[in-house]
């Protein structure tokens, strides 16, 4: 009689950045009107719809950055969400600071802006809400209550099985 020996099966090894089970498909990135649509993140917008250009709502979101700096740009890409407290505008934003940071979120091609209420200040500033309506950015408020305020750092592309801290680069 030979000897037996169990037939083991190959480990299938799972990429880092790939939960097991997940798809092998590439995530679908949002845009900005499902993070909007979103009950958990309780986001509310500021620039009316009717105010915004064409597929303005429609934009593919890629990462969400958090800035309190005068001029993240620098930090920022095409499809980014930048969310902030506010702190850069002080306790009176002056038109001709926020009409100037608008534009230049504008023209890095950032898809919306999140302004945290609630930390700094009640509501997002005037001047900001009306610069952001001027230019055609979509605004939101994003109450420090929001389910993601409590939710392990990820980006708005990542699930909630595959925390950024897993995944390759990060």
């Amino acid at each position: 009689m030979g000897s037996s020996s169990p037939t083991v099966a190959p480990i299938a090894a799972t990429p880092p950045h790939r939960s097991p089970g997940a798809s092998k498909e590439p995530a679908v990135q949002p845009t900005v009107q499902t993070l909007l649509d979103r009950p958990e993140l309780a986001l509310g917008l500021l620039t009316a719809p009717s105010g915004l250009p064409d597929g303005a709502l429609a934009a593919r979101v890629v990462w969400a950055h958090s800035s309190d700096l005068a001029d993240p740009t620098p930090f920022l890409d095409a499809g980014h969400v930048l969310l902030t407290t506010g702190t850069q505008f002080g306790d009176d934003a002056e038109a001709g600071f926020a009409a100037a940071y608008v534009e230049r979120l504008r023209q890095t091609g950032v898809a919306a802006l999140g302004f945290g209420t609630e930390v700094i200040r009640e509501g997002m500033p005037e001047s900001l809400v009306e610069a952001c309506a001027a230019q055609g950015l979509p605004s939101s408020r994003c109450p420090t209550g929001c389910r993601s305020s409590r939710s392990p750092a990820r980006s708005p592309t990542s699930s909630p099985k595959t925390p950024t801290r897993d995944r390759p680069g990060r």
